[in-house]
């Protein structure tokens, strides 16, 4: 048998090497929507009229924002809906980014008014820009265009990544149905097994029970008709006025313990539901086969108002990964297409950036040295008593995030501070392009670059680091070997790190370029690191001001530093994750609310800083 080794542990081992293999086949899922997407544009890019929208940017909004009102009107009721509520009730409580087996059982009220609210926000947001990218994917200019589109900037970089994880996702499945080539070379055992159920990613969610009225005294109990899938069972959650008990089967045909929903005495509101986890709910109370309804025993002496949802998952949760991993390729994707149709002298100008910024000897030192840290931090001891993973979390984690603001501030001020101060700038505004056109083609082809780093140290970070730390702290401490479902559930906890760490990146570019429209490279370093410091410290200075006894200046320095400077802490959760705490989507989306206005407000700024400023 062969096999190698590395720092005493084997690197053939399909239990770290499942959870990349998974990553793959999301990503080449994503990259063939991708290709669907340009074979369908292609196809309506010859209908009259509609191949022309995207050249009349009057006309353009008209229709996008028309059709954004429209699609509103239809989809603003749904998200009042019950089906709605359920589905946000339960990706909120049970946990956003989180592996089944980690979820932790919670009471917590469901998402009400605010989250529906940021839903709204985010949906009109989306369907604008998905509207003009519409129009711009229809159109023939761009579709004439779409092979360089594919291999130019950030897409080159991209496409690239992409053939290799399709590589791995290919190479993962032909392994697999070889036998491993006569060797334990497998990058996944059983490829089809893990695969199979990924249509239940369309039939699983959350069914409902209306309110339904349980009268008391019945020993059998009173029959609810519901459907689903036991082994796909993820929870339940409960809304009853009194003590209840339920199972699958009548009370007089079980005797075994029952699952008690509530104590006499205590009433449930609906917003307060009671939850019960799978791992909680014997097999012999509700099977591991198709349910088709539930008994439901009322101990009470009065009727009882009850309400059911049952959440249900794919048969290998870990499929969810997929379509996180193929919207992710696909909105960068169009977020690039966005850009070129709608707003073609800021990709030029971004364009030009990126390029110029991912040559630079320090992009690509930055880039290696990152890399080559947080594979280092695998094998390096942190003395922790088995907790070594959680180190590595934390560690890696803050290594992005330093080198990323680093190279943003770095960026934005060689870009534009240099540029203006060598009459380059007076060059580039010479053309067609107008001032607000330059600074924000500088802000997004550096958000681009940074992009880029953050996606190429965050997949092998969270892929091989992390996953392979599984396996070796496991065999380190003598242990049985971990499953791939432990590496999985380890690697998939910080993505949400490293998204909110790339939103903080974001907010220094926008602040950095600001600043470079009026101050050279040193005193842009400087402001930026002060920023830094003081955006994380805002908390803490802000709880001081409400102090009793507070001195005025103290309470003026800490008002005016939470107005004026970015709460960073909001995008700062290493120590949550390493903790192994649930990151809930809504937490993820009013940060990026928080983000695009804090660095749109920046960016204004900067264009009313670069406006008046003399270029020759």
């Amino acid at each position: 048998m062969m096999n190698s080794i590395l720092f005493g542990q084997s690197l053939i081992n399909w239990a770290w090497t499942t959870p990349v293999w998974l990553f793959s086949v999301g990503i080449t899922v994503g990259l063939i929507g991708c290709l669907l997407i340009i074979l369908l544009g292609y196809g309506l890019s010859f209908v009259p009229g509609l191949n022309t929208l995207n050249e009349n940017p009057r006309k353009r909004l008209y229709f996008a924002v028309g059709l954004t009102i429209l699609t509103n009107l239809v989809l603003i009721p749904f998200f009042w809906s019950p089906s709605y509520t359920d589905w946000l009730s339960a990706g909120h409580h049970l946990g956003a980014f989180q592996p089944y087996s980690d979820i932790k059982q919670s009471a917590d009220n469901p998402p009400g008014f605010s989250a529906m609210v940021l839903a709204i926000l985010l949906m009109s947001g989306s369907m604008m820009i998905g509207w003009l990218t519409v129009f711009a994917l229809c159109s023939r200019k761009i579709m004439s265009e779409i092979g360089v589109i594919c291999s130019e900037g950030p897409n080159n970089w991209l496409l690239w990544i992409g053939v290799k994880y399709v590589f791995i996702a290919v190479a993962g499945i032909a392994l697999a149905q070889m036998g491993g080539l006569g060797t334990n070379l497998f990058i996944v055992e059983k490829p089809l097994e893990i695969l199979k159920p990924a249509s239940e990613l369309f039939t699983t969610g959350v069914s409902r029970v209306q309110k339904i009225r349980i009268e008391p005294g019945s020993d059998v109990g009173q029959e609810v008709p519901i459907a689903f899938n036991g082994t796909q069972l993820r929870g339940i959650e409960v809304w009853s006025d009194q003590s209840v008990e339920i199972q699958s089967t009548p009370f007089r045909e079980q005797t075994l313990e029952e699952i008690r929903i509530q104590s006499a005495n205590l009433k449930i509101a609906p917003e307060t539901p009671t939850r019960i986890l799978r791992q909680a709910i014997r097999q012999e109370i509700i099977p591991y086969t198709t349910v088709s309804k539930l008994f439901v025993k009322n101990d009470s002496s009065d009727a009882a108002t009850l309400e059911i949802r049952i959440i249900t998952t794919p048969t290998v949760p870990q499929l969810d990964i997929l379509p996180f991993c193929a919207a992710s390729v696909l909105g960068l994707f169009l977020f690039y297409i966005f850009m070129r149709g709608v707003m073609p002298k800021v990709a030029a100008v971004a364009l030009s950036t990126f390029k110029t910024e991912v040559s630079q000897p320090v992009y690509l030192i930055l880039l290696v040295t990152a890399i080559v840290g947080v594979l280092l931090f695998v094998i390096l001891p942190y003395n922790t008593f088995g907790e070594d993973i959680k180190m590595l979390k934390d560690a890696g984690l803050t290594l992005i995030l330093v080198f990323s603001i680093f190279l943003a501030i770095w960026a934005a001020s060689k870009s534009i501070a240099e540029e203006i101060e060598g009459r380059t700038a007076l060059t580039v505004l010479s053309k067609p392009i107008g001032r607000r056109q330059f600074i924000v083609g500088k802000f997004m082809g550096i958000a681009w670059a940074l992009a880029i780093f953050a996606i190429i140290v965050g997949i092998v970070f969270f892929v091989p680091a992390v996953s392979f730390k599984t396996i070796y702290d496991a065999k380190e401490g003598s242990a049985d070997g971990p499953q791939w479902q432990d590496c999985y559930a380890e690697t998939v906890k910080i993505v949400p790190g490293i998204l909110l760490g790339f939103m903080e990146t974001l907010v220094f570019i926008a602040i950095s370029v600001t600043i470079s429209t009026r101050m050279p490279i040193m005193a842009n370093i400087l402001i930026c690191f002060a920023i830094y410091v003081l955006g994380h410290l805002t908390p803490l200075i802000v709880q001081s001001t409400v102090a009793v006894g507070a001195f005025e200046t103290v309470v003026f320095f800490g008002q005016l530093i939470a107005t004026i400077f970015p709460v960073l802490d909001h995008f700062n959760i290493q120590a949550a994750i390493s903790g192994d705490a649930i990151v809930p989507m809504s937490y993820l989306g009013w940060s990026l609310i928080y983000c695009t206005i804090y660095g749109g407000i920046a960016l204004l700024l900067g264009l009313i800083f670069f406006e008046d400023r003399d270029v020759a």
